[in-house]
C-alpha cells in the first residue's frame, strides 16, 4: 500500500483490490512514485467498514493476528470491568471478517468474543495494568494479537505526537530499516534521505531507486542498467509515514521500553483521516525522536526503525 507521501507501497494496495492470492507477487513487484498512489489507496478505502474502530478518546492498541488486523478498544479505560471492543479485518475484507470468530484472553483466561458488526466484536473482560491480553482468531489465516495493558487511565500522548513531530520535521537527514508483511508475505527494506529532495531505497537487498527531485533513477537488480524516468509529484524531504493520516487522535502513552540501549516512551494513536483504519505505535526518545514505528492497517503490518539522524547521505544520480 503507497501509505507513506513519499514513500511507495503500491504493491500492497493492489493486493488488498485484487486479492489475497496476488499479495506476494505484488509485494515482490518494484515501488512506483508514491503520492498519487497514496491518494488512490485512500479512495479504495473509502468503504472500509467501520464496526468496532475507536471512538473519540478511547484507549485503543492495534496489532496482527496472522492475516487479520486487530484493533483493541477499552471503555472507561481505568482498572476494573471494561468493554472490550475488538476490531477484525482480514486482507479479504468486510465479508470475510463476518465469519471470524475470536477469544479475548486475559492472563490466560479465554472469553468468547459477541458479534457487533462485521468487523466488530466485544466482550466485557476485567482488567489492571500490566495484564497480558490476547486476542486470539480462530479461522484459518488468523491467530493471536498481544497486548499489554498500560497504566490506567493511560496519559494523553497528545505532547509528545506534536514533541516528535517537531523533532523529525527539523532533521536534515535520516536512514531507515523496514520491515513489511502482509501477514503472509514480508518484505525488508532500507531507506536514506537527505534535505531538500534526495532519498534512496532498496528492497530485499535487490532492486534500488534514487529519487532525486521529479525524477526517478530505478535499478531492478545489481548490475543491471538504470532506467529513468519522471516522478508523480517532486520529492520533499523529510517525509514519514504518519504524514498522509494526520491528525492522529486517541494518542496515549502505553509503555516505556529501552529500545537499542536508548530509554523511549510509547505512544499508541490512531489515525483514519481517509476513511483508512490506521494504527501507530511510536517508541520515542528524549529528544523527541521517533526511534521506531509501527504501522498496523489492512494487510499492511509495518515496522520502520530508524538507524541514524542529521548525518548527511550521499546520493547521487547514476552515471550513464
Amino acid at each position: 500500500m503507497a501509505w507513506r507521501l513519499k514513500r511507495p507501497h503500491v504493491r500492497v494496495e493492489a493486493a488488498l483490490a485484487a486479492g489475497v492470492v496476488a499479495a506476494a507477487a505484488l509485494l515482490a513487484s518494484f515501488p512506483t512514485p508514491p503520492t498519487a498512489a497514496a491518494r488512490q489507496v485512500a479512495e479504495t478505502a473509502a468503504a472500509t467498514p467501520a464496526a468496532g474502530l475507536p471512538t473519540a478518546g478511547q484507549l485503543t492498541m492495534a496489532g496482527a493476528a496472522g492475516g487479520v488486523l486487530v484493533g483493541l478498544s477499552l471503555s472507561p479505560g481505568t482498572p476494573g470491568l471494561n468493554r472490550a471492543t475488538v476490531y477484525l479485518l482480514p486482507i479479504e475484507g468486510s465479508t470475510t471478517a463476518r465469519g471470524l470468530a475470536a477469544n479475548i484472553v486475559v492472563n490466560g483466561a479465554y472469553k468468547p468474543l459477541e458479534p457487533c458488526g462485521d468487523t466488530c466484536r466485544e466482550a466485557t473482560i476485567d482488567i489492571k495494568p500490566g495484564d497480558q491480553v490476547w486476542v486470539d482468531v480462530l479461522n484459518r489465516g488468523g491467530g493471536e494479537a498481544q497486548f499489554t495493558i498500560p497504566a490506567l487511565p493511560a496519559p494523553s500522548g497528545d505532547a509528545l505526537l506534536a514533541q516528535f513531530d517537531a523533532a523529525m520535521k527539523s532533521l536534515t537527514a535520516y536512514q531507515v530499516s523496514e520491515v513489511l508483511s502482509t501477514g503472509m508475505v514480508t518484505v525488508r527494506s532500507s531507506y536514506s534521505s537527505d534535505v531538500p529532495d534526495r532519498t534512496t531505497w532498496t528492497v530485499n537487498d535487490t532492486g534500488t531507486t534514487i529519487w532525486i527531485g521529479s525524477t526517478l533513477y530505478t535499478q531492478q537488480a545489481p548490475g543491471e542498467a538504470w532506467q529513468q524516468q519522471p516522478s508523480a509529484e517532486p520529492n520533499t524531504v523529510p517525509a514519514f509515514v504518519w504524514d498522509f493520516f494526520t491528525p492522529l487522535r486517541n494518542a496515549h502513552v502505553i509503555g516505556h521500553e529501552v529500545f537499542d540501549g536508548v530509554p523511549t516512551t510509547m505512544v499508541s494513536s490512531f489515525g483514519n483521516s481517509q476513511s483508512t483504519p490506521i494504527w501507530f505505535t511510536f517508541w520515542v526518545d528524549a529528544a523527541g525522536r521517533v526511534r521506531q514505528v509501527r504501522m498496523d492497517a489492512p494487510g499492511h503490518f509495518m515496522t520502520d526503525t530508524y538507524t541514524s539522524y542529521d548525518k548527511p547521505v550521499h546520493i547521487v544520480a547514476p552515471a550513464g
